[in-house]
């Protein structure tokens, strides 16, 4: 510290304590010590020490010559200007021999300055201060490293620390009694000071620094009384201060322990704290599951809306991650942070499912278990599609995880359920089976002219359609009819055709395999002549003609399929389509006519005796069409119904009727 800078209580003059002369001591000590710096080790000179510090203390007692044991004030020996004689055959004595004598107070010990009669195992030592300590009959002193701490032996029982620079060294001692080592500690001077006045300000949270003669005060203080108590109190110890220190804000407690512990008493979990601050919840602690955490969430919103949850999982035991993954030949350990997994499966989809579940701990899996030989898993895949197909009359085999189903089933669905149940175990399925005798179906069709009384009595009832059908040139626009089903079949169309209302128009039939498509087509095909302009390979600008085919008439699109039961699911598409002459075209002379069209789609289930019965697909405009072209008498099937007078006037309908049977050996 800088003498007349920094002035504190602590500090005390030691040369007054010691006496008169005290100075004029220290300046001979000074002076007749010089001659005797010349090895490296005794480089450094000891600062004048004007004032000396007592840490820590903020006064010091006054001191007498008998405090240390003086009788009279201290006395330097001066070596004379003529060395006295010496006798024959005697050593003259050395310079050591002649050094000034210091006789320094034994209790003059302190952190800068000072005498130790016994020094302390861990010696502090300001930077470019000294410390004195006594020793008895020294034999050696020697320091760790000379550029932290310097040493000087003054006589025999006198050695002079000096530090040199901020750091930590040892230093060894070998007297007549003992070898001892000690821990010197070089502090910088700015930093004690700094330390001494925080401890003197005694404010939480201020940190001093020391910059020339100016303290700097750094930090936070809990309020602003706090500040203004640590800057007059830093001001007493240096004439400039720089106060840089702030008031923490204050935040206001709202913890609330007794609503806490009453969630802790809904909640009944063990290892599961509860703190409730500022209204919201806070869960800390490990629950056994998942369930258990959304649980303690739950119930702890119901007593505060806000909830922050720090729960954990409980992590799994060995055996509980042994029963998550329930096979028997998989060992389960756990190591650290890692759950390992030992021992054999029969497929790669097992071993996948147990590191899935080990994986569910949140812990790293090392998976060791081990795969059978490629025969051995294929022969295993195989036994398994076997047992949970339960069909003697299909082969299973398996060639490195690929299954191939060969043999024969009774029907389609019987195909497709073994090919599905299959693919439960391996994703790679081949299904080449047979059908053994598919049953077949006869499709029989009526397509009737029945009087509408009669519809009505047999309890039909077909809504009238908009007169404003949809119709367009070469094209199909779909109108949906009702269908009705009864029962029994052969008893309705009996009843039918043995009333003179009804005439029967058209009765084709058709066989086809369970599964696969029929078409019957109760009427005829118009030729539509096109012509293309610029045709590929041609050239530009030169005509092409060609003739298209549009059908007409009643067509009827069937795929029925027979189930286990006997039953026939119907998959029906039905169309009735006519010329329309009042959207004629025409084309290189002559006239081609649009198409009316109206259609319905329908999938049913049909039991044993039962039939379709589709109408409403003709509407009131095309009866004042046919009145308007007459011509649409002459078309096959069709052109009886629309030459019928009953029908222009509206007092007939078309209806279709569809029968199903299952025909055959399977039939029986």
């Amino acid at each position: 510290m800088r003498s007349g800078s920094l002035v504190t209580k602590s500090m005390i003059l030691a040369l007054a304590a010691v006496g008169v002369g005290m100075g004029s001591l220290w300046g001979r000590f000074n002076a007749a010590a010089a001659p005797d710096q010349g090895s490296s080790s005794h480089s450094a000179t000891p600062p004048k020490p004007a004032v000396v510090r007592q840490a820590r203390a903020l006064s010091a007692p006054s001191l007498t010559m008998n405090d240390y044991g003086l009788s009279a004030p201290p006395v330097v020996a001066k070596a004379s200007a003529r060395p006295p004689s010496v006798p024959t055959g005697e050593q003259r004595p050395t310079s050591k021999d002649t050094a000034p004598l210091v006789l320094l107070p034994p209790r003059l010990v302190a952190q800068g300055a000072g005498l130790s009669e016994s020094p302390p195992r861990e010696l502090r030592v300001e930077l470019g201060k000294f410390v004195v300590f006594k020793g008895r009959d020294l034999k050696s002193v020697v320091v760790g490293d000379p550029k932290i701490a310097d040493v000087v032996v003054l006589s025999s029982q006198l050695v002079l620390v000096t530090g040199k620079s901020a750091g930590t060294t040892q230093l060894f001692i070998r007297d007549a009694t003992e070898n001892r080592e000690h821990t010197v500690i070089v502090q910088d001077q700015n930093r004690v000071v700094a330390t001494e006045v925080e401890e003197a300000l005694r404010v939480p949270g201020v940190k001093v620094s020391l910059i020339k003669d100016t303290l700097l005060l750094e930090g936070d203080v809990a309020d602003e009384k706090a500040l203004q108590r640590a800057e007059q109190l830093a001001k007493l110890f240096a004439p400039n201060v720089i106060n840089l220190l702030t008031v923490q804000q204050q935040e206001e407690s709202l913890e609330s322990p007794a609503l806490a512990k009453q969630i802790t008493e809904a909640l009944q979990i063990e290892g599961v704290t509860v703190r409730v601050i500022n209204k919201s919840a806070i869960l800390s602690g490990t629950v056994a599951s998942d369930e258990e955490k959304t649980k303690a969430e739950q119930v702890a919103a119901i007593y505060t809306p806000n909830v922050i949850s720090l729960l954990k999982r409980k992590p799994l035991s060995a055996e509980e991650i042994q029963q998550t993954i329930g096979d028997e030949n998989v060992t389960v350990r756990l190591v650290r942070d890692w759950v390992i997994l030992e021992g054999s499966v029969t497929t790669e989809q097992e071993k996948q499912q147990a590191e899935t579940a080990a994986a569910l701990t949140g812990l790293q899996v090392l998976n060791r278990l081990q795969l059978p030989s490629t025969d051995v898993a294929d022969e295993t895949l195989a036994e398994q599609i076997r047992q949970t197909l339960n069909l003697p009359n299909i082969k299973v085999t398996v060639t490195k995880g690929s299954v191939l189903l060969t043999g024969s089933v009774a029907g389609e669905d019987e195909m497709k359920r073994a090919t599905e149940l299959a693919k439960l175990l391996s994703p790679n399925v081949t299904a080449a089976l047979d059908v053994e005798d598919p049953p077949q179906v006869r499709v029989e069709v009526k397509v009737l002219e029945i009087a509408r009384t009669d519809l009505d009595h047999f309890g039909f009832e077909f809504p009238p359609l908009n007169s404003d059908g949809g119709t367009y040139v070469f094209g199909e626009q779909a109108v949906n009819g009702p269908i009705v089903r009864q029962t029994p079949a052969a008893a309705t169309v009996q009843a039918f055709a043995q009333n003179n209302n009804t005439r029967l128009l058209s009765s084709p039939s058709t066989t086809v395999r369970s599964g696969k498509e029929a078409k019957i087509n109760v009427g005829g095909r118009i030729p539509i002549p096109s012509t293309t302009y610029g045709s590929q390979g041609t050239g530009s600008g030169v005509l092409q003609q060609s003739v298209d085919w549009q059908e007409f008439g009643v067509i009827l699109t069937v795929t029925p399929t027979v189930d286990r039961s006997g039953n026939i699911a119907l998959k029906l598409q039905t169309e009735v389509s006519e010329p329309d002459f009042s959207l004629a075209v025409n084309i290189s002379g002559g006239l081609v006519p649009g198409f009316k069209t109206r259609s319905c789609d329908t999938d049913v289930l049909v039991r044993p005796g039962e039939l379709l019965v589709i109408g409403g697909l003709i509407d009131r405009q095309t009866r004042k069409t046919v009145v308007k072209f007459p011509i649409l008498g002459d078309l096959p099937v069709l052109g009886a119904l629309f030459r019928s007078t009953r029908f222009q006037e509206g007092d007939t309908e078309l209806v279709i009727l569809v029968s199903p049977t299952q025909v055959g050996a399977a039939a029986g």
